[in-house]
């Protein structure tokens, strides 16, 4: 082989390696160039000699009103964020004993529900339950928090099982700890 036919096929084989990436970077220009931009509201008829100055100014308009809008929603995500993280233990406790007494009592209808029902609101009673264990502090509060978990895994288990009267037995047995965790943790007046 030559030099010059060496050389053709490294050529070759860089702008084979190169076409790729070049294909890559043009794509990725056009769509960052084609950005939409916000359209102006169409006007009357009467209006059609307004200067293109204007238009712009008022498409300018458009855009800082939804910039705003999109920073008020910003900021009430932002709020509702630093209100939970900002809730104290006392508050999350009762929040999540008036959620597992909620679960717990809506297992008590007499309703047919399939397994796969059970399996969920056992997999969320489990949750609450151990949520509550975390958060008891005082030590009748942690007794029932103790008990309240006891009874709501052996209903997660019948519940995993298919069994729903099992299930439905230990949630009534755990009801009366939830309510007293309850009593416990409410504000005083």
């Amino acid at each position: 082989m030559s030099l010059k036919s060496i050389t053709r096929c490294l050529i070759a084989i860089g702008c084979v390696g190169a076409l790729p990436l070049y294909a890559q970077t043009t794509a990725t220009t056009d769509t960052t160039m084609k950005m939409p931009m916000p359209k102006a509201e169409p006007k009357a008829k009467t209006e059609v000699k307004e200067t293109k100055a204007e238009v712009k100014t008022e498409t300018k308009a458009e855009v800082k009103k939804e910039t705003k809008v999109e920073e008020k929603a910003e900021k009430k995500t932002t709020h509702r964020m630093m209100h939970t993280a900002a809730m104290t233990g006392a508050s999350r406790l009762l929040n999540d004993s008036n959620r597992l007494a909620a679960v717990l009592a809506d297992t008590q209808a007499k309703a047919n529900v399939s397994d796969a029902v059970w399996k969920t609101v056992g997999n969320e009673a489990n949750t609450l339950a151990s949520r509550v264990y975390a958060n008891a502090k005082g030590s009748s509060t942690r007794k029932a928090a103790a008990s309240v978990r006891t009874h709501v895994r052996e209903m997660h288990a019948a519940a995993m099982k298919g069994d729903a009267a099992g299930a439905r037995m230990h949630a009534a047995e755990a009801l009366p700890f939830v309510y007293q965790i309850i009593d416990a943790s409410a504000p005083r007046k």
